[in-house]
């Protein structure tokens, strides 16, 4: 008899550490997937900066229920912008979790080709 067991897809295996404590990553949920689809398509394309800021904390809050919202408001825009990163999955494919240089590779704007 063959058996898939979804509870072993279900574990998270990515932890965040901030300020000195470490904190679970949830997975993707299909009820997180939606509202976070929800609240991406209420704000629309005119929504202002702070606007888009709480939604994105709230989205990251979904993720890492652990964290304050308050802690996540204190953070510069460059941490946000990777704990964003790391929560959609942007550095599963690294090896010791770090992100990798987002420098421009060959080819891309701003460096130069190879001749």
């Amino acid at each position: 008899m063959k058996t898939l067991n979804l509870d072993a897809l279900a574990k998270s295996n990515r932890t965040l550490t901030l300020n000195g404590k470490t904190h679970n990553v949830l997975e993707m949920t299909v009820e997180n997937f939606i509202e976070t689809t929800k609240a991406a398509d209420e704000l629309g394309e005119d929504a202002s900066a702070p606007v888009q800021m709480e939604a994105t904390i709230k989205m990251i809050s979904r993720s890492v229920p652990s964290v304050e919202p308050a802690e996540l408001r204190k953070l510069t825009l460059e941490q946000l912008t990777t704990i964003i990163k790391y929560v959609r999955g942007d550095f599963d494919n690294a090896d010791d979790g770090v992100p990798a240089s987002e420098s421009p590779t060959e080819g891309e704007p701003g460096k130069p080709q190879t001749p």
